[in-house]
């Protein structure tokens, strides 16, 4: 919804100086396009993270840590959700629950007033969730030299090409830096070769045009080899809930339409270079 208020075509034309605060959250923010936002509308926005178990914000991003942060030019602090909101604690932590060294990527485990005690009817699913008094996110993330947590995406997000994790955020933050790059989506479809590949949805900005190879030399500057995407598919627009969070779950369905379409029609045209018998 961030990219849909700056991509607006005409924002421009309204005076929105009256606008003093504006929240988002829902999910990992890019920084590219959390920078055009401040440019465009000023120092207003408050990033914030949270769960439906948390009932409300984890931690937050306030306006005069942002202001504090570009003013030193530490823009990183762009792709952050913050630190603990009040009265919640949040930490990144390894599979043994121990918190991780900065820039280690681990699980958001969350704990403090107003969290829900575990899931209705549901004591399996509670057991998993909620351990030692802290709720395990299921989100994955890191936490900077500064303290701010980063969120790098979903566990089951997660792409395990060649043996090797790759976490969709960081390639989406690099696809996001091309000019003629609109929206974008990571996901990892079944191969078989590597197990799954990577895999990008792109957007294009209108009137931009550009290649499968100027987008995997792009990417290929700033990511290790496995990293890169090794399918770019364009799109019209990318599936989004009412809340317009990205519903990576559909693009994986229409991932398997595509292919099941393309062999159809494969198919069909080898089908009809056959010469019918007599």
């Amino acid at each position: 919804m961030l990219l849909f208020f700056v991509d607006h075509p005409r924002s421009s034309e309204y005076d929105l100086s009256s606008l003093k605060k504006l929240v988002f959250a829902g999910a990992p923010v890019t920084a590219v396009v959390f920078r055009k936002a401040i440019e465009q509308f000023g120092n207003i926005f408050i990033h914030g993270f949270g769960t439906t178990e948390t009932m409300g914000s984890a931690t937050i991003l306030r306006t005069e840590e942002i202001a504090q942060a570009l003013a030193e030019r530490r823009t990183d602090i762009l792709s952050s959700c913050g630190k603990s909101y009040t009265d919640m604690e949040a930490e990144v932590v390894d599979e043994r629950g121990k918190p991780v060294l900065p820039g280690v990527i681990g699980e958001i485990r969350i704990r403090g007033k107003g969290m829900t005690l575990g899931y209705w009817n549901k004591a399996e699913e509670t057991k998993r969730a909620f351990r030692d008094g802290w709720y395990y996110s299921g989100d994955l993330g890191k936490v900077d030299a500064c303290g701010y947590i980063h969120i790098d995406g979903r566990k089951t997000e997660v792409i395990v090409t060649g043996g090797e994790n790759v976490f969709p955020a960081e390639v989406e933050n690099v696809l996001y830096r091309h000019p003629a790059v609109g929206q974008v989506a990571v996901i990892g479809v079944q191969d078989q070769k590597w197990g799954e590949s990577v895999t990008a949805f792109v957007v294009s900005n209108p009137g931009a045009q550009v290649s499968e190879d100027d987008l995997g030399a792009f990417c290929r500057k700033e990511l290790a080899g496995y990293k890169v995407p090794k399918k770019f598919l364009w799109a019209e627009d990318l599936p989004t809930s009412a809340s317009g969070k990205l519903l990576k779950n559909k693009l994986k369905e229409q991932y398997v339409q595509r292919q099941f379409q393309q062999a159809g029609s494969s198919f069909a045209k080898q089908s009809s270079a056959v010469p019918e018998d007599d």
